[in-house]
């Protein structure tokens, strides 16, 4: 069987299965990718970078045409580059291409790629987290298109760029992940939009005194530079459910944040606990605080 579409290809999904690890050998026999692959059962990273682009093909074209297809070698596909020893995808170049779609998920499957260019087309709504899973970039081009809402903190994982061009064309919202920022040749100046901060506890280390046969422990307070809602975790040192997070508003209404027992203190029982507990803003920045509670 030949799959010629995304539709096709999640049904062989379901009939068949998929790869148990990117570099090894496959639980199933491939995904048929007919002549765009050679040597499929031996070649697993491109057959990888094959289904990606397939399932990615009619999202991201839209009305326009590729000519991504199983019957021809991904070496001929439009605006496809392959390494040198054509085992994965290195590059897609698909600039002023009439593009008009969205961009996948799946094109964060490309593990390899070091140069994407989707600039100068018509591709709307946001940039995935997914493209954050892509370290290896270099290049990274997807302006003059209309292109908008946050960008994905996950995107700070893309250290090793060397060129950006994100900003003209498209209209972002909330603030750039800090390593977008360190791009040299990048345009992110020209965004106005302030570098993702994650958020601050006011200290990095609290101490509370609790009394025998009460639940209280005490407030425990932090600032998020960017103005994002906050969520606490507890991390460690509660592997007994001891302790909780209750949020409650104070008399103007701002969020007061305690940590408190599920059941009243008893010395004979522990007359110390250390937890670390997490505070985490809407874009996925973080910081962790240590609290020691001590009788």
């Amino acid at each position: 069987m030949l799959v010629s579409s995304a539709n096709q290809l999640r049904q062989y999904y379901t009939n068949v299965g998929v790869y148990e690890h990117a570099d090894g050998p496959p639980a199933q026999p491939p995904p048929p990718c007919g002549l765009a692959v050679p040597d499929q059962a031996n070649n697993p990273g491109l057959m990888r970078d094959c289904i990606a682009l397939l399932l990615a093909k009619d999202t991201l074209s839209g009305s326009a045409t590729l000519n991504w297809d199983v019957s021809r070698a991904m070496s001929t596909w439009d605006g496809v580059t392959l390494n040198a020893d054509s085992t994965r995808v290195a590059k897609v170049e698909l600039d002023d291409e009439d593009l008009d779609g969205t961009l996948p998920p799946e094109i964060g499957d490309l593990s390899a790629l070091t140069e994407l260019d989707l600039s100068d087309n018509d591709l709307s709504g946001q940039l995935p987290k997914e493209l954050g899973k892509m370290w290896k970039l270099t290049h990274l081009e997807l302006d003059r298109n209309g292109l908008s809402g946050e960008i994905p903190l996950a995107l700070d994982a893309l250290t090793g760029l060397r060129k950006l061009r994100l900003f003209a064309g498209n209209t972002f919202t909330g603030c750039v992940p800090p390593a977008l920022y360190g791009v040299q040749d990048s345009d992110t100046a020209s965004s106005g939009l302030p570098v993702c901060a994650p958020p601050v506890f006011d200290k990095s280390h609290y101490d509370f005194i609790a009394l025998e046969k009460t639940t209280g422990v005490g407030i425990v307070s932090s600032t998020d530079p960017n103005g994002d809602p906050l969520t606490y975790s507890i991390l460690s040192g509660n592997e007994k459910g001891k302790f909780s997070i209750v949020t409650y508003p104070d008399a103007n209404g701002a969020p007061v944040v305690q940590l408190k027992a599920v059941s009243e203190f008893d010395y004979d029982e522990a007359s110390e606990y250390s937890l670390t507990l997490e505070v985490q803003d809407g874009n996925g920045g973080s910081r962790r605080s240590r609290r020691q509670r001590r009788s």
